[in-house]
């Protein structure tokens, strides 16, 4: 790791590790290495490394109750593509899967309102879904809406 990239994740001197957050989340990790490479690329090189993020991916096993997943369009902070295709994951392996794509207007990259509004505009929708499956409702899957959704 380049200097730079041990600052980045606290490991200087004496330093105590804090959380890579709002103030690094942009940055490509290809300026935190010595060689340029990138975090996702030193990972995949290393089979050891890659069977451990293997063996913890998220989609890779059916959900053992309901599921909903909302996620914006035009987020920036967790990806919408990315989104979604955990909701197709788990809809493959026959889960109970309530898929939203909340579709807002992007309101500016970098800035975290294309994470946090899709959050708060969906707020009703969420705590209804909640509050239902508390009460025993069942949930209704819209899997088979998946190939015609965003």
């Amino acid at each position: 790791m380049c200097r730079r990239g041990a600052v980045r994740g606290g490991q200087r001197r004496g330093a105590v590790p804090v959380p890579l957050g709002p103030d690094y989340g942009f940055t490509r990790s290809t300026a935190w290495t010595t060689s340029g490479k990138s975090v996702a690329d030193i990972i995949a090189a290393e089979p050891r490394a890659q069977a451990v993020l293997d063996d913890q991916r998220i989609g890779t096993l059916k959900p053992t109750g309901p599921v909903r997943v909302a996620t914006g369009i035009q987020d920036d902070i967790v990806p919408h593509a990315q989104a979604r295709q955990l909701a197709v994951d788990w809809c493959r392996k026959g889960g109970d899967i309530t898929y939203d794509a909340i579709d807002l207007p992007n309101l500016g990259d970098r800035i975290l309102t294309n994470h946090l509004a899709p959050l708060l505009t969906d707020q009703g929708t969420a705590i209804s879904w909640l509050t239902d499956r508390l009460q025993s409702e069942p949930a209704t899957s819209n899997c088979w809406t998946m190939p015609f959704q965003r």
